[in-house]
Parts: C-alpha cells; structure tokens; sequence
C-alpha cells in the first residue's frame, strides 16, 4: 500500500517535481499550464506549502508516484480536491486510492461539509477513482482557460458526515 505525507514547506522541490511530471503528462487534466508553473520561483512553492488554506498530499512510498491538494472551493464548508495525479508507471497500484482516502480523511478530521472536484469528461480513469468514493455529479459544467477551452468539465461532490459530539 502507498504511503501518503502531508508536504511541508521544505519539499517544495518534490512537490515542483511531482506538479510539473504531471502538467507534462496530462496538460488537459489542469487549469495551469507548464509553461507557466516551470517559471514559478521557489518562493511561490514554498508559499502554497505555508498556505493555512490547503494541504498537499503526496504519495512518498515507494517513491515520489502522485499528489493532491485539498483547498478553498467556494466559501465554507465546502473544500476542492485539486492536482490529483499518479505517475504513469504508478496507477494501477493504489496511489490514487491512498491520495482519495487521505484527501477524505483530512477533510472529515477539518469539519468539511462538502468536497467539490472538476473533472474532465473524457478522462474515464479519473472519473472511476471519483466514483469509486462516491462522488456524484452536480450537474455543473465548466471549460477550461483558453487556449483549452474546448475541455469540458463536470462538477462532482461528495457530502461528507460530520461527525458529531454528544454531550
């Protein structure tokens, strides 16, 4: 089983190298671009670790193989699952898995009502991992930023229990 870290400011560079791996594999998956986070310095890395906002995911064991972001959607309760990615030579292993159980897991220890994700039509690999932790379509469609806005995007959610104490 996939071993999932919280990233902290100083992996800065593991995170750079996982996000641009994935900008490279699957440009339509992302609403960013290569080109524009390839320039980014290390301070704007360092920044998004520091952000009280987010938490970045990254599946560490055996190696460096996929990340995901849990961060601001809308305005609370609500969360977005962001930058989900697995290495090509990774999926099918559980990584995905492991980062959807972690992402979850976090936003149920925070008190999250509802985590939102966009995710594009065509990308079915993608979808089932969604589905398989029971997130349900919106009915929300999106595109992405041009020149990609020929991508379509539907809005999944899932609405998480919160717990609750009793006294």
């Amino acid at each position: 089983m996939p071993i999932i870290a919280i990233a902290s400011p100083s992996d800065w560079q593991r995170v750079q190298k996982l996000r641009l791996a994935a900008l490279q594999d699957t440009p339509d998956a992302f609403g960013s671009t290569f080109e524009d986070e390839s320039q980014r310095p290390p301070e704007w890395w360092i920044g998004r670790l520091q952000s009280s906002g987010s938490v970045t995911f990254m599946a560490v064991e055996p190696c460096d193989s996929g990340m995901a972001v849990l961060g601001p959607y809308n305005a609370p309760p609500d969360r977005g699952v962001f930058a989900v990615w697995v290495a090509p030579e990774h999926r099918g292993r559980g990584v995905g898995d492991a980062l959807m159980s972690a992402v979850i897991a976090e936003a149920r220890s925070l008190g999250v009502g509802r985590l939102v994700l966009d995710v594009d039509r065509l990308n079915l690999p993608a979808r089932r991992l969604y589905l398989r932790y029971d997130f349900s379509p919106t009915g929300i469609e999106s595109t992405l930023p041009p020149p990609r806005s020929h991508i379509m995007e539907d809005q999944l959610e899932l609405i998480l229990e919160v717990a609750r104490l009793t006294p």
